[in-house]
């Protein structure tokens, strides 16, 4: 991996200058960290270098490089155990997880919590964050490798809950609507229908906030007008989801949200669901006030409460 200060050197060495770059290059592509003794985060030589590469040949930005995409059928593979499909969502849930790593395993052993672990490391799809006893804390490096989680559970779910192919040009639709009319609805509504209310029986044991925010981010992604951000960090907390201009489409993009999510099951009652409300409520007007999101032009915020797998109610401070 490259650190900051070589990162800048070669920015100097082929005339990359700061005003060209318009993303937090630490939240996408650093992070590493090989072993639990070292205190100095890297960059991801080949992300860095993939995007450095796009600005010399003035193309059409991705931030993200296409090769990160793990192929579903390696996928499949990889997650053959319900166990290890359980890991993986818990992963993502949490951002991380602690574990031993092995120096050497073997892929006809992955469903041993070890060996599959230990192989996310390996593919960089896990780096170190510290101790815990004798075992290793593991977290996700960076918003580049959060995407590619997302994308792939995504792959996961159509495929165990057999869903219908989802209609990108009217999720696209739904998303623009987001963007420049400020309407959420429409896009909240396909996702239940077409999404929530068909999970399978395995899917809908995980299904909580955390669950039901992976889902929204990742059909978010099929549309590239924002980078949706899970835990954006405010004085107050962390947002559920914030929905942030891509500079790339700054021009389309009217309004930018953020997003508090809350899970009833469907047994709850009306008084739960009026507390959840109140919660969530508090929650948003506290996020909003923060000095990172008061000042943002256009920035809108909705409660989304979902009450089982098949009811949902928006709630739009006013």
């Amino acid at each position: 991996g490259f650190t900051q200060d070589e990162v800048n050197m070669i920015m100097q060495a082929v005339n990359i200058e700061a005003n060209q770059i318009n993303i937090d290059m630490k939240s996408y592509y650093n992070g590493y960290i090989f072993n639990r003794k070292a205190k100095t985060q890297v960059y991801n030589s080949s992300m860095i270098l993939y995007f450095f590469n796009q600005i010399l040949k003035n193309e059409d930005l991705k931030l993200i490089d296409p090769n990160l995409s793990i192929d579903p059928q390696r996928l499949r593979r990889l997650v053959r155990s319900e166990h290890n499909r359980d890991v993986l969502i818990q992963i993502i849930k949490e951002g991380g997880i602690v574990s031993g790593i092995l120096e050497k395993f073997s892929i006809d052993n992955l469903d041993d919590n070890k060996h599959f672990i230990s192989l996310l490391f390996y593919m960089g799809l896990l780096t170190i964050k510290g101790s815990s006893g004798s075992l290793t804390q593991l977290v996700i490096p960076n918003y580049s490798i959060q995407q590619v989680y997302w994308e792939q559970v995504r792959s996961l779910i159509e495929e165990s809950s057999e869903l219908a192919k989802i209609n990108t040009d009217v999720l696209e639709k739904h998303i623009n609507n987001i963007a420049s009319a400020g309407e959420i609805e429409g896009f909240i509504d396909y996702i239940s229908q077409n999404v929530f209310s068909k999970l399978s029986d395995y899917d809908l044991q995980q299904f909580d906030e955390k669950y039901i925010k992976i889902l929204l981010l990742s059909y978010l992604l099929l549309n590239t007008l924002y980078i949706p951000m899970s835990e954006y960090e405010t004085a107050s907390g962390r947002t559920d989801i914030f929905l942030q201009r891509n500079p790339k489409y700054s021009a389309d993009v009217k309004y930018e949200w953020v997003w508090e999510l809350k899970y009833c099951k469907t047994k709850s009652t009306p008084k739960e669901i009026a507390q959840a409300t109140q919660d969530g409520l508090e929650q948003l007007n506290q996020y909003i006030a923060s000095h990172r999101l008061k000042n943002r032009p256009n920035l809108k915020s909705a409660l989304l409460i979902f009450i089982g797998k098949n009811k949902y109610k928006i709630v739009i401070p006013q």
